[in-house]
């Protein structure tokens, strides 16, 4: 056992994945699950081990020898990125066996292409996501995970690494099938914004904001908010294989806590029953908060 709660929860009333079988993969690469290279005297093989938990898994469970399996393949944070970049290559794994349906939950891999507030020594993760190509080897997951995104942003590829860019053209190499997914992202990215603002390497558990910090913070939300608004119209795809779950709270990773299920958007979604409907009933919903100021959701 991995000792968390949330979407691994055995409680069938709190967790639509209490069931299932569940193979969890502790985070020890550094690269998103996407890299394929040694830098620094380090292997960076995140890539390599999804192949291979993949090829181990499907031989220990023998997956894909019973009748409408659904392998719901996700992680958060980093784990989300990664996650978000392989759900078409892991789709394409099983596409020959009509036994066999994927899907992404794809927990906070919804990073913005934005530059970190001015006052601290922090990089920015645009910056740290074209290191991770240059040193990392990531393009190839990146490339072949992000759809036609790579012909959209030619001149940048590396940013098909970023939820902002990539979460737009998950399946959009694909003229008959899709990958659904439920995407979670909070507004204020609690790891986004204590990296960004406070300089703090992890997540600031309260952080207070200055005035001008805050100013940061709230264009940030409206920033993801608006971007996130226009990710299911602006698919090439059919839009109802994707459920967004979006609260206007200061807040990252939360899947594996009793968040899941206790944390809301204003219209009263969880975590739990957003992923409930799509993956019992088929049904995909859209929970984007839309209110003004710094965590001004259900928080």
């Amino acid at each position: 056992t991995c000792n968390k709660t949330g979407i691994f929860s055995s409680d069938t009333k709190l967790n639509p994945l209490a069931s299932a079988t569940k193979v969890y993969i502790p985070y020890c690469t550094s690269d998103a699950y996407a890299g394929d290279a040694s830098f620094g005297g380090w292997e960076f093989r995140g890539g390599a081990v999804v192949d291979a938990v993949l090829s181990d898994v499907t031989s220990f469970l023998d997956l894909g020898s019973k009748a409408s399996t659904k392998l719901v393949f996700g992680g958060g944070s980093a784990g989300g990125r990664g996650a978000m970049l392989w759900l078409d290559r892991v789709r394409d794994r099983f596409s020959t066996n009509s036994n066999i349906s994927v899907l992404g939950f794809l927990d906070s891999p919804y990073y913005l292409d934005i530059e970190p507030y001015d006052t601290n020594d922090f990089v920015g993760f645009p910056s740290l996501t074209r290191l991770a190509d240059q040193n990392f080897n990531t393009s190839n997951i990146v490339l072949t995970g992000s759809g036609k995104c790579s012909d959209v942003l030619f001149q940048a590829p590396w940013k098909c690494a970023l939820g902002q860019y990539a979460a737009s053209h998950i399946g959009t190499y694909r003229t008959n099938t899709t990958t659904p997914f439920v995407l979670i992202a909070s507004q204020f990215d609690g790891w986004q914004l204590s990296n960004s603002v406070l300089g703090y390497n992890g997540i600031a558990s309260d952080p207070n904001f200055d005035d001008d910090q805050l100013e940061y913070v709230v264009a940030f939300g409206k920033s993801t908010k608006a971007s996130l608004s226009a990710t299911v119209p602006g698919r090439l795809v059919d839009s109802s294989m994707v459920s967004i779950f979006s609260p206007a709270c200061y807040s990252h990773h939360v899947s594996e806590k009793y968040n899941f299920w206790t944390d809301q958007t204003l219209d009263g979604a969880s975590q739990s029953t957003t992923l409930a409907a799509f993956l019992l009933n088929n049904t995909a919903s859209i929970h984007i908060d839309d209110c003004d100021g710094y965590e001004c959701g259900a928080c």
